[in-house]
């Protein structure tokens, strides 16, 4: 295989892992909200993260085992890390615009099902 196939390879590797790193962001978001903040929500960024990069070293691993990449070389971590760019850059906006809409949406069915406090009046007299 020629090296420019090995770098669009690779490069594809990294555009199908952002389609794991969304499926990682639609979890984040739904156990921390969009703006996470406290301790707790960043231990659970910061596994999805980890989870993320160990995703990615595994589909790139079992790439180069598919296609018989005898040597990792860095062009080809530079085109993995190209392909992540490129699909944070594209398809991620608009996924992580569609994930805040709906996590907005149910945010907002939420409260409406809440049971609203109500006061009571104190009699006079």
């Amino acid at each position: 295989m020629s090296q420019t196939a090995i770098f669009f390879v690779c490069a594809a590797t990294g555009i199908i892992s952002g389609f794991a790193y969304d499926l990682l962001y639609a979890a984040r978001t739904f156990f921390c909200g969009v703006a996470p903040s406290g301790a707790r929500a960043k231990i659970i960024v910061f596994s999805c993260d980890a989870l993320y990069f160990v995703c990615l070293a595994a589909m790139f691993l079992a790439c180069a085992y598919l296609f018989d990449f005898y040597e990792i070389r860095a062009y080809m971590l530079a085109a993995c890390a190209l392909g992540v760019a490129l699909y944070l850059k594209s398809m991620h906006l608009t996924v992580a615009f569609l994930i805040n809409k709906v996590y907005n949406k149910c945010r907002k069915i939420k409260k409406s099902k809440e049971k609203p406090k109500c006061r009571t009046k104190r009699k006079k007299g």
